[in-house]
């Protein structure tokens, strides 16, 4: 499973929780469950945002070696034809 995904799918099993208590919260006269509820909201984007920014870096250093690689066939084409 790829990155992304694995930080996709705990951000969203975070969500769910958070939403499970905010609506606890709701008919529980409690503010802490509440407050409970936007700690795991928070939660849930860092974690998200943490995997997109990893994907990111991964997809850079993906770029940065297809283009070590396409110079290099570059320089081996202009060698075949001299």
């Amino acid at each position: 499973m790829s990155k992304i995904r694995t930080f996709f799918l705990i951000g969203l099993l975070v969500l769910f929780i958070g939403v499970v208590i905010g609506v606890i919260g709701m008919f529980v006269p409690d503010t802490t469950m509440l407050a409970s509820s936007q700690f795991f909201l928070i939660v849930s984007m860092i974690i998200m945002l943490w995997g997109y920014v990893i994907t990111l870096d991964n997809i850079d250093k993906n770029v940065a070696r297809n283009v070590e690689l396409m110079e290099s066939l570059l320089n081996t084409m202009g060698k075949g034809q001299k």
